[in-house]
């Protein structure tokens, strides 16, 4: 079994592992931002002009969410640190009473493009954010994320946070569209 440990790339201990036999197996990264309202006139600014209509999809969208996620679930790189549990049936549902909240974009039934935001009381995590194949590289992503943190704000949420692997720069580039701040960068390191 391969032994990892997840460590931020400033952390002291880094020079010494990787000069010991540990190596960079993945690199990922943490993203925050504040509420202000320069934020708020950001996410305004991302979703104006956008004929897309985000909407919180309700329990009765639940197996839209599922073969959405069996969909999307090779987008994201496997790592110690970005790892992405696919979304089952019972997930959805445990997901939810947790206070996960899922936004999307829908067409004909399915889900083409999706947010999962977790709120605890003025904090937002997101879990994760994906767009269906043949609809990237269209702002779809950033219309969906802009449009959830709005309506959380508006229920008032203080402050963002999220992640990923560095392998996806079209998540930085979204994130960074939506006012969030890289500023943690982490390794994964293996023995």
């Amino acid at each position: 079994m391969t032994q990892s440990l997840v460590l931020r790339e400033d952390d002291p201990r880094v020079p010494d592992l990787l000069a010991t036999g540990w190596a960079v197996a993945a690199r990922s990264w943490g993203a925050h931002v504040m509420v202000d309202d320069s934020l708020v006139a950001l996410l305004h600014s991302r979703v104006a002009g956008s004929t897309a209509a985000v909407a919180e999809l309700p329990p009765s969208w639940d197996a839209a969410i599922v073969a959405f996620d069996e969909l999307t679930r090779d987008d994201y790189p496997p790592s110690a640190a970005t790892l992405h549990h696919p979304v089952a049936a019972r997930a959805v549902d445990a997901l939810r009473r947790h206070g996960v909240r899922f936004f999307g974009l829908t067409e004909g039934g399915r889900v083409i493009a999706m947010t999962a935001l977790r709120r605890e009381g003025g904090a937002v995590e997101t879990e994760f954010t994906a767009v269906a194949p043949g609809r990237r590289r269209r702002g779809l992503a950033t219309v969906v994320k802009a449009s959830a943190m709005l309506a959380v704000i508006a229920e008032g949420a203080t402050r963002f946070g999220t992640g990923g692997s560095a392998l996806n720069a079209g998540s930085v580039r979204m994130n960074e569209a939506c006012g969030y701040v890289v500023d943690e960068r982490w390794l994964t390191l293996e023995r």
